[in-house]
C-alpha cells in the first residue's frame, strides 16, 4: 500500500516536470487548442504565447523538480 500511495503522490511532480519541460522547448502551437497556459495576456498573439510557455515551462520544470524531492 505505501507503495502505491508513493506513485501515486509523484504523479503530479512528475507531470509538470514532463509538461515543463516540453512547454519549455516546444510550445503548443495552436492558441485556440484545449491544452497550454491560456490566460488572456498569453493569447494577445503568438508571440506572447510562446514567451509564455517558454516562461511558464522552465517554472513548472523547476517546481516539479522540488516538489519531487520534498516527495
Amino acid at each position: 500500500m505505501f507503495v502505491f500511495l508513493f506513485i501515486c503522490s509523484l504523479l503530479v511532480p512528475m507531470s509538470m516536470t514532463l509538461l515543463g519541460r516540453r512547454w519549455s522547448k516546444k510550445p503548443p502551437k495552436d492558441i485556440q487548442g484545449i491544452s497550454g497556459y491560456r490566460t488572456a495576456m498569453a493569447r494577445i498573439n503568438q508571440d506572447t504565447w510562446y514567451y509564455a510557455h517558454k516562461y511558464w515551462g522552465k517554472m513548472c520544470f523547476v517546481i516539479g523538480i522540488v516538489l519531487m524531492i520534498a516527495t
